[in-house]
C-alpha cells in the first residue's frame, strides 16, 4: 500500500513538475457575439471566416465586447466546422504590440516579429505552430454555442 502511495505521489509531482505555463498570461476575455449581424464572418459554414476582435472593438461595443484577453482575440472557423478562438499576442513574443496577422490562405497566421506560422486551420492542433521559433501554441479559449450566438472566453 505504502509503495502504491509513493508511486501516485511519484508520478503526480513529476506532471506537475513538466507542465509548463503559457507565455500569455490569464487575462479577461468575455466577449457575447452574433452571427447574424455585427459577426457574420464567423457564422456556421463560412469555413476559414475569421474576425479579429481589438480594443477599439472593445469601445465600440462595450456590451458585447467586455474583455479582449492579452492581445485582443482571433475567432476562426475551422476546416471542422467549428469556432476557435486565440489571443492575438505571439507567445514568443509576448507583447501587446506583436499581434499575429491571418495570411492569405485564411488557413494560418504569422507573427510579424518571429516570423512564426501558426495553423488556425484545425487541419492539425489549432493554434499550434507550424513554422518558425514559437514552441508554444497560441493561447486558446473556450468557445461556447448556441444557434447564432456565440460567447468566447477564458475558463
Amino acid at each position: 500500500m505504502k509503495k502504491k502511495i509513493c508511486l501516485i505521489l511519484f508520478v503526480l509531482f513529476g506532471w506537475l513538475a513538466c507542465t509548463k505555463e503559457h507565455p500569455i498570461l490569464n487575462y479577461p476575455v468575455d466577449l457575447l457575439l452574433d452571427t447574424r449581424y455585427t459577426d457574420k464572418n464567423i457564422r456556421r459554414g463560412n469555413i476559414l471566416g475569421y474576425q479579429t476582435y481589438t480594443i477599439e472593438d472593445m469601445r465600440e461595443r462595450p456590451f458585447e465586447i467586455r474583455a479582449i484577453g492579452y492581445g485582443g482575440v482571433l475567432a476562426v472557423r475551422g476546416l471542422d466546422g467549428e469556432c476557435y478562438a486565440f489571443d492575438l499576442a505571439c507567445p514568443n513574443e509576448n507583447d501587446r504590440a506583436t499581434l499575429i496577422s491571418v495570411d492569405q490562405d485564411r488557413t494560418t497566421a504569422t507573427c510579424p516579429k518571429c516570423k512564426t506560422v501558426y495553423d488556425i486551420s484545425a487541419a492539425t492542433v489549432p493554434g499550434i505552430p507550424i513554422k518558425g521559433v514559437s514552441k508554444s501554441q497560441l493561447k486558446k479559449y473556450s468557445v461556447y454555442e448556441n444557434g447564432s450566438k456565440i460567447i468566447i472566453r477564458n475558463h
